[in-house]
């Protein structure tokens, strides 16, 4: 990405489940809206490196600590 580059604001990327949330079979994980064929197959093989699928998850907690 550079300076001059344009973003497209019609592009973007909804997770519906966060983690450590159960996903039902065949229920998105991910929702990619893009606008052509070539924009979504460029952003797929980094979109799988950010997904790891596991029988269980432990959820994290919102607030880790605080400062005093």
């Amino acid at each position: 990405l550079r300076l001059e580059d344009k973003i497209d604001s019609s592009v973007s990327v909804e997770m519906p489940a966060k983690i450590g949330d159960k996903i039902e079979k065949n229920a998105p994980a991910l929702i990619v809206h893009y606008n052509e064929d070539k924009q979504l197959g460029a952003a797929l093989p980094y979109l799988a490196r950010c997904f790891e699928v596991s029988a269980s998850a432990e959820k994290r907690k919102l607030i880790l600590g605080s400062i005093e």
